[in-house]
């Protein structure tokens, strides 16, 4: 598989999780099953995308049967039937972790930990942005909802940190004067720098004033605030995973 296709998955992959993943934090009953049509088709859309870019055969099996469940969940989030919604999240989200899997071919390593925590980076911003849209479609939905999703980012964001510290200090030869590893020594530090000040850092502060655009109900602020988070969080994790996949070095 070449590069471009691999991170192509990556992004894709990364978004299906997080639309899967994360809509368990606002019940259906306060958002309306119109909300879970949007992000379930969304959520098809780059399923489709990975069934076309990867080998359909490879992921159809695990991709599936997510796109009946996310084609069906909407149905089944309202009314008489809400009750057996948990099995189409659940259905859905076990799909999904199962392609992801087959991309990372089961390796349940620390390389694993790194692609799977990036993926929750990138989802859960996604997701926050695209549910920021909601509230004008149902302007009085609680900004509790809101919090929620943000609160998930910082704890994401904290883990990230952390694992690309240790792999920063397991691999200090990239930044020594004169070594020719990855990309050099210049290009290393140029890129080390890009990760964390637009992946992290600046993602961090807009991510501390959408907290507080959220708490006096500037939604509307807010959610412009996270389409630029989603901008920088894919610049970021663009040159993570260039690193990742070239290299085998998880910034």
């Amino acid at each position: 598989m070449s590069l471009i296709s691999e991170i192509s998955l990556y992004f894709l992959l990364s978004v299906s999780l997080g639309l899967s993943l994360f809509s368990v934090l606002v019940n259906p009953k306060h958002t309306g099953a119109g909300f879970i049509k949007l992000i379930n088709n969304v959520n098809i859309g780059s399923v489709m995308l990975v069934l076309l870019i990867g080998s359909w055969q490879k992921y159809l099996a695990a991709l599936g049967p997510s796109i009946l469940f996310l084609a069906l969940g909407p149905s089944f989030a309202e009314g008489d039937k809400k009750k057996l919604y948990p099995l189409f999240y659940f259905g859905t989200t076990l799909s999904i972790l199962f392609a992801i899997g087959i991309f990372r071919q089961f390796s349940f390593t620390y390389d694993l930990l790194y692609v799977f925590s990036g993926m929750m980076f990138l989802g859960v911003i996604t997701y926050a942005m695209i549910l920021g849209h909601w509230y004008l479609v149902v302007p009085g939905l609680s900004e509790n909802h809101l919090k929620k999703s943000l609160v998930a980012f910082w704890w994401i964001l904290a883990l990230k940190i952390i694992l690309c510290a240790v792999e920063v200090f397991n691999h200090q030869n990239l930044f020594s004067a004169g070594t020719t590893e990855a990309m050099g020594y210049m290009f290393n530090w140029i890129m080390l720098l890009m990760r964390f000040g637009w992946g992290y850092l600046i993602i961090g502060i807009m991510g501390y004033y959408t907290w507080r655009l959220t708490k006096i109900r500037s939604i509307q602020s807010a959610t412009g605030v996270l389409y630029v988070m989603t901008f920088f969080v894919f610049i970021g994790e663009l040159i993570a995973g260039y690193y990742h996949f070239k290299y085998g070095i998880s910034l």
